[in-house]
């Protein structure tokens, strides 16, 4: 059970991570991110 929640929160680090590289190119690009609802859909249907 604790090695799960500890798996998790390395999945979560590791997304936020990408997010933040994702972020950065984004402003050097001025590529616009994906609107949060969409996030949020993909992380629920865990793509």
């Amino acid at each position: 059970y604790h090695e799960h929640w500890c798996k998790l929160a390395q999945f979560m680090a590791g997304i936020g991570l990408v997010v933040r590289r994702w972020e950065r190119e984004a402003e050097e690009s001025e590529w616009k991110p994906i609107p949060d609802t969409e996030w949020k859909i993909n992380l629920e249907t865990g793509l």
